[in-house]
C-alpha cells in the first residue's frame, strides 16, 4: 500500500496564492526582502520553500499590501 503525505511545502505559486499577488510579484518579493526565507530545496521544476516558514514571514509582514506599490511622487 502506497501512502502519501503532503510535506508542508510551498512552491512559488503557492507563495503568490497566500501573498495575494501574481507568481511574478511573489518572486519580486522574494527576490528584493533579504530576510525572506530561503528555500529548503530547489528542483527541476522551481525552488521550494517550508510553507510554515513562508507563513510566519507573511504574518510578520502586514504592512505589506498585495498588489504593485504606489508611486507616492508629490
Amino acid at each position: 500500500m502506497l501512502l502519501f503525505v503532503a510535506a508542508p511545502v510551498a512552491g512559488i505559486a503557492e507563495i503568490a496564492e497566500l501573498l495575494g499577488v501574481s507568481r511574478q510579484r511573489a518572486v519580486q518579493i522574494v527576490r528584493d526582502h533579504a530576510d525572506f526565507p530561503d528555500p529548503v530545496a530547489e528542483l527541476a521544476s522551481g525552488r521550494i520553500w517550508h510553507r510554515p516558514s513562508v507563513e510566519a514571514w507573511i504574518t510578520a509582514h502586514p504592512d505589506r499590501k498585495p498588489g504593485r506599490p504606489r508611486n507616492e511622487r508629490t
